[in-house]
């Protein structure tokens, strides 16, 4: 076969595509069996990328028929060699874009958990190393506990509120002190209220737009009313940072495990409750199950 790399992504793209419903709300598209997030198309696109990749080296026909027994020897074959995150992309990106059911598939090997939380050393080095325009950035990552992409949706709480159809626990941010409320957009089009300390409100004030930019990152158009390095810069930028101070970090997203283990911590101190403690951290970090958290505490 004489597929090139190029056309495999093409054709990709064009059965992906053929499920997006940008605009409608996430409940309805998932529904229906549709792709509404630019971010999940993307990831999905990549998901089958990788299935016919494997189409073609095992001399089927990239463009089908794509019968179930084939979708479901893909995922028996990548289940020996990849994880289980992965593979369950895998499996909801091909029942998505090729509207079937596929079997739980279970990975073969079991991944090392390596701890991401960064100590005061590690990630002060870092700064240091750091830009200037990269420093605030991660501050907020570890202040906070946002997402790269998130700091592109930092809003003031007259300019917009937390989704209103959660129930938000009053106990969030207990024990924390001298704090200015944001709200920021995570995935799925959660809308949540983040915690800032007032030293770094201010920074953050010092470098708002006059009027909010729109700008593109990762196929995905924003408006963002501050200057900060966000997204895929800052993840390149920290990862740079981190290579010159010489400190084996796992990208920005480890502020966000160190962000988690303080504030459990602190939490601890005030909330005698541990299943409320763990629901508290889990809505500061814009998740809603419980037992979220236990990820970022490894």
């Amino acid at each position: 076969m004489n597929t090139t790399k190029n056309d495999l992504g093409n054709l990709a793209r064009r059965l992906v595509a053929a499920r997006a419903a940008h605009g409608n709300s996430r409940a309805a598209a998932k529904m229906a069996g549709q792709i509404s997030a630019v971010g999940t198309e993307r990831s999905y696109r990549t998901a089958v990328h990788c299935y016919l990749d494997w189409r073609e080296s095992v001399h089927l026909v990239p463009s089908g028929p794509h019968l179930l027994c084939d979708l479901c020897e893909f995922l028996d074959e990548q289940a020996q060699r990849c994880g289980q995150a992965w593979l369950d992309q895998l499996r909801q990106a091909l029942q998505v874009t090729f509207a079937v059911t596929l079997p739980y598939a279970k990975a073969i090997r079991q991944p090392s958990v390596t701890p991401r939380a960064l100590s005061v050393q590690e990630y002060r080095a870092i700064w240091v190393c750091a830009s200037w325009r990269s420093q605030l950035s991660i501050d907020l990552g570890i202040d906070a506990g946002l997402r790269a992409a998130e700091l592109f949706e930092l809003r003031r709480t007259d300019e917009a509120c937390a989704s209103p159809h959660r129930h938000w626990s009053p106990s969030r941010f207990h024990g924390r002190a001298g704090y200015v409320l944001y709200v920021c957009t995570g995935k799925g089009g959660l809308a949540r209220e983040v915690a800032i300390s007032i030293p770094l409100a201010a920074q953050l004030e010092a470098r708002r737009y006059a009027s909010p930019q729109l700008i593109t990152d990762r196929g995905i158009r924003r408006a963002t009313y501050y200057d900060l390095a966000a997204g895929q810069s800052i993840s390149q930028l920290f990862t740079a940072a981190a290579r010159r101070a010489n400190v084996k970090a796992t990208g920005f997203h480890a502020l966000r495990h160190t962000f988690a283990q303080r504030r459990f911590a602190e939490l601890a101190l005030t909330l005698p409750d541990v299943r409320e403690r763990f629901a508290v951290l889990a809505q500061e970090l814009g998740h809603f199950a419980w037992t979220q958290p236990l990820t970022y505490l490894r």
